[in-house]
């Protein structure tokens, strides 16, 4: 059978499990990316200034700032599991219409 743009229907099947498969790959990224963010919690860095230098004398500051992971982590576990469990419905979704 030919669809509309003339690929076959095993074309298009085939390209919409390839698209399937992509989608699923990102959910499973997603969820290993939220689970090392979770375990991690935060990551701290610190920045350091000079803030007033005089003759050889210097006075550095040194601000330590902390970035929270586990909302994000959270979220992208969230997000992971949405794109696993959408990414089957897709393929029930969006079966190829044939012409005769």
């Amino acid at each position: 059978m030919k669809l509309f743009d003339g690929q076959s229907a095993m074309g298009a099947q085939r390209s919409l499990q390839m698209g399937t498969q992509r989608i699923k790959t990102a959910g499973v990224v997603l969820i290993v990316m939220g689970v090392l963010a979770l375990i991690l919690g935060r990551i701290s860095y610190s920045i350091r200034k000079e803030v007033v230098t005089i003759g050889p004398y210097q006075t550095p500051v040194e601000t330590r700032r902390i970035v929270p992971l586990r909302p994000f982590g959270a979220l992208s576990v969230l997000g992971g599991l949405i794109l696993i469990a959408g990414g089957k419905r897709v393929h029930i979704l969006r079966r190829p219409k044939l012409y005769r």
